[in-house]
């Protein structure tokens, strides 16, 4: 009987296979190489000497603690499946969960580990937790603003009854704009959870081109959140309506693997002593002030895109909002 090749039997595992012994990386499989990007010995000697390179930096210190574990035997101080975020080649992150086993036949202090990328579950699940985190802002607002609204019309109504003058009538109205308003706003925060590929210049120019303003437009980029175009809009309707600008300006760049979005205009700017307060919930300000969620739910969003977002003053006047968020991910690049 023929001798098995076992590295060519463990190269044709479609799962990542490793082995670990006196504390060093001895055996990685082709699988593994494949996601990482890497070649078996760089891989080898990331593992010994510049772990950083492979490993996230949040979870640098758990993937040290666990080769330090598995050198030194203590297999059962460790948790199971160990679940570690690797950073392979091109600079993108996967969640591996990594189950572990001695193995004799490899050596008396060997190890074996089997990785099982869950990189989609890992995803599903904080989908979920920004649903949830969704529905308990939906109903705060249905149960604390809507509530409110209702309770004061109520009251303007009793008033107009009393005294017949419509100036309580006019109160009225006022306040069935601004529950129609924070239900619109909703529903732009509602829709963050549909997909589709949608061009930022595109979109800035549908926008843009329905007010009464001159704008310039460089760079284009894709996101794939159709409730982005909610961001834009707020952002345009703000510079327009509560600034006053005239001009509107908007840049789009690529910088390490984002978007970076730059919305200037030459209107009458944020006070620099609000600045911080105009993303905060119910926050308004101006002659013209609305119902404080347009920029809180434009900032949700883009956060819920992985993203950030900023005001800062503009030059020589006006206000610029930024924005960065992450370029699609290639998903072909994700070896399951």
């Amino acid at each position: 009987m023929s001798t098995i090749n076992w590295q060519a039997v463990l190269d044709d595992i479609p799962a990542g296979i490793a082995v670990v012994r006196n504390g060093a990386v001895v055996f990685v499989n082709k699988r593994i190489c494949e996601k990482m990007g890497y070649p078996r010995e760089v891989i080898q000697n990331f593992a010994a000497k510049n772990l950083e390179k492979m490993i996230a930096s949040e979870y640098l210190q758990r993937a040290r603690e666990v080769l330090e574990r598995l050198s030194s035997g203590k297999l059962d101080d460790l948790p199971y499946p160990v679940v570690i975020k690797f950073v392979n080649r091109d600079g993108i992150e996967f969640w591996n969960e990594i189950r572990f086993k001695k193995a004799e036949s490899f050596g008396d202090d060997a190890v074996v580990l089997a990785f099982t990328d869950i990189t989609r579950t890992i995803e599903m699940q904080e989908k979920i937790s920004r649903m949830n985190d969704f529905l308990a802002l939906l109903n705060k607002i249905l149960r604390h603003d809507i509530l409110n609204i209702l309770t004061a019309i109520l009251g303007y109504l009793e008033c107009y009854r009393e005294k017949r003058n419509d100036f309580w009538l006019e109160k009225v109205e006022e306040l069935i704009r601004r529950g129609s308003e924070i239900i619109t706003k909703i529903g732009e925060f509602e829709r963050s959870r549909e997909e589709r590929n949608v061009s930022l210049m595109e979109a800035f120019e549908e926008i843009l081109k329905s007010y009464p303003v001159q704008y310039e437009i460089s760079g284009d980029g894709i996101v794939r959140d159709e409730s982005f175009l909610s961001v834009i809009h707020n952002i345009v309707d703000n510079a327009v309506k509560h600034g006053r600008a005239s001009e509107i300006r908007v840049e789009i760049s690529s910088e390490d693997r984002f978007y970076r979005i730059t919305v200037s205009d030459n209107g009458r700017g944020i006070p620099a002593e609000i600045r911080e307060h105009v993303f905060d919930e119910g926050f308004s300000f101006g002659e013209n002030a609305g119902s404080g969620l347009g920029l809180y739910i434009s900032k949700k969003i883009v956060e819920e895109c992985g993203g950030e977002m900023w005001v800062e003053e503009n030059t020589p006047r006006g206000a610029r909002f930024v924005i960065r968020i992450p370029a699609p991910k290639c998903e072909e690049q994700r070896v399951s």
